[in-house]
């Protein structure tokens, strides 16, 4: 009776875990001007494990990247990928559903990444979301600029073994 008690709750455990995935990002990249280019920053984001897809728009100068949902998403590493094929990052939002984050305080974490709610109201948090990343490399340089400051303070409080973003709703 115990063992399946403790297998069920392994299941249910792991079905929450499961939901709080990212499905996808939008990301606006500047410096695109042709097919080429844009075809270079989808082959080296497709190196990437974690991503499945990629569809771009040079119209607008965005990707749409598509995650696969059995590996972890490193936002990081997909804007270096962008930053190595020579262009920058101008934003990266993405959405969560909140009804299955733990909210503590300002931050939530997903899959051992710590996320930080900069400069929002907090309290009425719930149902699928959106949200842009904060920091560096993720925004635009001016963008960042902006933000520095309370990125920097929030910083302060941060385990530094633990990697963490700083998001806006």
């Amino acid at each position: 009776m115990k063992t399946k008690l403790l297998i069920l709750t392994f299941l249910i455990f792991c079905g929450f875990s499961s939901i709080a995935q990212f499905k996808s990002a939008k990301i606006g990249i500047d410096g695109l001007t042709c097919s080429m280019c844009s075809n270079s920053v989808e082959k080296l984001l497709l190196q990437l494990n974690f991503v499945e897809s990629v569809k771009m728009d040079l119209n607008t100068n965005e990707a749409i990247v598509f995650f696969h949902k059995k590996y972890k998403t490193d936002f990081k590493k997909v804007s270096q990928k962008i930053y190595d094929s020579g262009f920058s990052v101008r934003e990266i939002s993405t959405s969560l559903n909140f009804d299955t984050i733990n909210l503590e305080g300002n931050a939530f974490q997903i899959n051992g990444d710590k996320f930080y709610i900069l400069g929002e109201e907090r309290s009425k948090l719930s149902g699928e979301r959106s949200f842009r990343f904060l920091d560096k490399s993720l925004i635009s340089k001016k963008e960042y600029s902006r933000w520095s400051y309370f990125i920097k303070e929030n910083d302060k409080i941060h385990n530094e073994k633990q990697k963490a973003y700083h998001i806006s709703l």
